[in-house]
């Protein structure tokens, strides 16, 4: 029987830990960490991130938001960073930060906005403030533990902590006239809080920890717009106030079942029938925590603890192209983009032993911060249809990138009777395109699997791997 060619040049699959053995797609990988295919003929290792201050502020990042004021035509940029209870913000001409404000909760994650030219900060436990750029102060009469500023409506839509189900507005464009009567009850005393508002589709969604609803309306007068509040979702609901992020008609939030979508009319758990293995793997004492930011190339981030971790410390990244998932290292609290009006950045806050304290400079890069990445992808294992069967394998060729000096290791799994370790073939010849190896010991197998991987500084990229193999008339090995 004449040799057949397993090839393998689309990746796009990313991590699905649901199905097992022999079920996984083709273009999906049962172990991989660090890597993207976006592109069918590509896998990458991800780009780096890099520190923007050289000294760490006391304690983790506890919120980032960049700030601009002034005239349209010239605004003042200001890059906001929240830690170990200081508002600063970040001086590029000194490298350095300038507080705003201190003696802020050390710990408390602070949100803020932008709103009729004042940056507006709270975190849900000190009394809320505003800073001009020149003055920073209370901001008067505003809800004293504030948990988040949301601007809807020419309004700033707030929960007070100690009112939990009920959202709070100040009058139009009147920052400090908080009214008595402005104010939403969202299904008060079911023993659940409202976790996160976000402006969506020309409403308001307000999460709470388990129910998901939508606030509409302008005004109370119910003959021009009123406002309404209708229930869309009585079980699932968002787990914190940096953990949803809205990208044109969907919002994307993290809840305790999953990672989950809202298109303005139902909530879709996109991870249950993917990853339900990883997400296993989340520390639910801690996922109020979660963060989600989409990147400037349509990515979204989602900022999770995993294992015994009490602090984010991995990104599961989520292309909404292919629906694909692809578990990374991180240590983030929070996410901002900034434009310093030369450059677009996209920023996260720094948690953990080693990045605690600072801001980091994401998608930049080979490294993070000068430690180099490791990447893997771990195939599937190939049967050609017929487990039973005896195959037979002598070669395998990689297909490397032009663009990169750097490749990745190949090891190969062969089974007979039970998986066993990846081993490395034997480099047989390169034209700086093409690696042809040869594999070493028994060539036959049931089933075969490979692994691509690089812990070295630098890139690593490939376009196709390629198992030429014929199958044996005769079942067993």
């Amino acid at each position: 029987m004449a040799y057949k060619d397993w090839t393998s040049d689309d990746w796009t699959g990313g991590l699905i830990d649901k199905a097992i053995d022999n079920l996984i797609p083709d273009n999906a990988s049962r172990d991989c960490s660090n890597v993207i295919c976006r592109y069918i003929g590509l896998i990458q290792k991800r780009t780096g991130r890099s520190k923007l201050n050289s000294s760490a502020l006391a304690g983790g990042i506890q919120g980032i938001f960049p700030f601009y004021y002034g005239t349209l035509a010239s605004p003042t940029r200001r890059l906001m960073v929240a830690a170990n209870g200081n508002i600063a913000y970040w001086n590029s001409a000194t490298s350095a930060f300038v507080n705003v404000h201190t003696g802020w909760n050390a710990s408390a994650l602070v949100s803020m906005c932008s709103y009729t030219g004042r940056l507006l900060y709270c975190n849900g436990v000190n009394v809320p403030r505003e800073w001009d750029g020149t003055t920073d102060q209370e901001l008067d009469n505003a809800p004293s533990t504030s948990q988040f500023f949301v601007p809807y409506a020419g309004k700033v839509f707030t929960v007070d902590a100690a009112e939990p189900s009920y959202l709070r507005w100040c009058n139009n464009y009147a920052r400090t006239d908080w009214s008595v009567v402005n104010k939403w009850g969202a299904k008060d005393g079911d023993g659940d809080k409202i976790t996160n508002v976000k402006n969506h589709n020309g409403y308001l969604t307000v999460f709470k920890r388990y129910s998901t609803h939508v606030f509409s309306g302008t005004t109370f007068d119910l003959s021009v717009n009123p406002f309404k509040l209708t229930e869309v979702d009585t079980n699932v609901g968002c787990v914190g106030k940096f953990a949803a992020a809205v990208d044109g008609p969907l919002c994307y939030f993290v809840a305790d079942s999953g990672f989950c979508v809202f298109d303005g009319s139902q909530v879709a758990n996109l991870t249950e029938n993917r990853i339900p293995g990883l997400w296993a793997t989340v520390n639910g004492n801690y996922l109020s925590g979660a963060a989600i930011e989409i990147d400037e190339y349509g990515l979204v981030w989602i900022a999770l603890p995993v294992g015994s971790s009490t602090t984010n410390n991995a990104v599961l990244v989520y292309d909404p192209v292919t629906g694909a998932f692809w578990p990374w290292t991180a240590n983030l609290s929070c996410f901002a983009h900034f434009d310093d009006g030369t450059n677009k950045y996209f920023y996260g806050g720094g948690v953990g032993t080693a990045d605690a304290g600072y801001v980091l400079k994401l998608n930049t890069g080979t490294d993070d911060s000068g430690t180099a990445i490791n990447a893997y992808w771990t195939s599937e294992y190939f049967t050609a249809d017929t487990p039973e069967r005896e195959k037979k394998a002598k070669k395998i060729f990689v297909t490397d990138s032009e663009s990169t000096a750097n490749v990745f290791t190949l090891t190969v799994s062969r089974t007979t009777t039970s998986r066993g370790a990846y081993t490395a073939p034997t480099l047989k010849s390169t034209d700086g395109k093409l690696r042809e190896f040869k594999l070493i010991g028994d060539k036959k197998f049931l089933e075969i699997s490979y692994k691509l991987a690089h812990s070295a500084l630098g890139t690593a990229e490939a376009r196709k791997v390629t198992i030429p193999h014929k199958v044996k008339s005769r079942p067993g090995v």
